[in-house]
């Protein structure tokens, strides 16, 4: 988490003031920058990619279990907790008017 926040603002600050002050070690954070992403990470990048595209086909009113239950039909296999935490990673504005 720390190195995704050097990496968010290294273009506000210098990298090696950014590592001093979330007290991480520059070689570290380049040595993240270098590691291919997991296969988890990438599976959890398709799935919210899966749960924004159920959201937005239900007219964004689809809540975490129907959003799983489309998924399930759809072929996309996950539990309904990955699929409510991708849902809590792609909320929108809710909506004024219903």
């Amino acid at each position: 988490m720390k190195f995704e926040l050097v990496d968010a603002e290294k273009a506000n600050f210098p990298v090696g003031v950014l590592c001093d002050v979330l007290d991480v070690s520059r070689s570290g954070f380049y040595a993240w920058k270098q590691r291919p992403s997991s296969e988890r990470s990438k599976a959890d990048a398709a799935l919210v990619v899966e749960v924004k595209a159920a959201h937005t086909n239900s007219s964004k009113r689809y809540g975490s279990p129907r959003i799983h239950r489309a998924l399930r039909k759809k072929g996309v296999r996950t539990s309904a907790k990955r699929a409510r935490s991708a849902l809590r990673a792609c909320r929108t504005e809710p909506s004024l008017g219903r």
